[in-house]
């Protein structure tokens, strides 16, 4: 994730030893990031495509699944 000026990450959840928020890297909207401790934080996917964010929030993995 290349980031140019202020960042806001929120919604942090870790699940399977990898940590998920919502970040926005300037180009497109709020979306859902992981970040595995070692590489580069990743876009998971990008949801609403574009410039509009799909705003992930209070992503929770209860059991198996995220």
């Amino acid at each position: 994730m290349r980031v140019r000026g202020r960042v806001r990450q929120e919604y942090l959840t870790v699940f399977d030893n990898k940590l998920y928020f919502k970040a926005h890297d300037g180009t497109r909207g709020a979306e859902l990031w992981v970040y595995d401790g070692t590489n580069a934080p990743t876009m998971v996917a990008d949801i609403q495509s574009g410039s509009g964010s799909s705003l992930p929030v209070r992503a929770r993995a209860p059991s198996s699944a995220l």
